[in-house]
C-alpha cells in the first residue's frame, strides 16, 4: 500500500523537516528568514507573527512525524497538511501573479506544495482494512 511505502515515508519526513526548520527559524531569526528571502524590511511586529506562525510549523512536525509511524491513526495529520498545502500553493500563485512576490523569493513554494499534495491524497481513502 503507497501509505505504507517508504517513498511515501521520506516524503512525509521531508515535509516535517521542512516544517521544523521554517518553525524555528520564525521563531529565532525572523529578521535573517526574511532578509535571506530577499524580502524587504518589515515593521517590528511581523516577528511575532513569525513566532506565532513558527509554533504552528513545529507542532504540524511533531504530527506528521506521529502520522510517519502510524498513517492511518494519524491521517487527520496529513489530511489537513494537504488542506494547508492548497492553502500555501494558490496563496503563493496569487502573490506572484499580483507582483507582490518574485519566483526568487518563493523559491519552491511555487511547486512543492503541489507535489506534496499528491503524495499526501491516498490519506484521504480509509484502507479496506480499517
Amino acid at each position: 500500500m503507497f501509505v505504507q511505502s517508504r517513498f511515501f515515508k521520506v516524503v512525509v519526513g521531508m515535509i516535517a523537516a521542512i516544517q521544523f526548520i521554517l518553525g524555528a527559524l520564525m521563531i529565532f531569526a525572523p529578521a535573517q528568514f526574511a532578509d535571506f528571502s530577499g524580502l524587504s524590511e518589515a515593521p517590528e511586529w511581523t516577528a511575532w507573527l513569525f513566532a506565532m506562525f513558527g509554533a504552528r510549523c513545529i507542532g504540524y512536525g511533531i504530527g506528521l512525524i506521529a502520522a510517519i509511524r502510524s498513517p492511518y491513526e494519524n491521517r487527520l495529520w496529513l489530511q489537513t497538511m494537504a488542506g494547508v498545502q492548497a492553502i500555501d500553493w494558490i496563496a503563493t500563485l496569487g502573490y506572484l501573479a499580483a507582483g507582490s512576490v518574485t519566483i526568487a523569493q518563493v523559491k519552491t513554494a511555487a511547486i512543492a506544495p503541489l507535489l506534496f499534495i499528491l503524495v499526501l491524497i491516498p490519506t484521504f481513502r480509509r484502507p479496506d482494512h480499517a
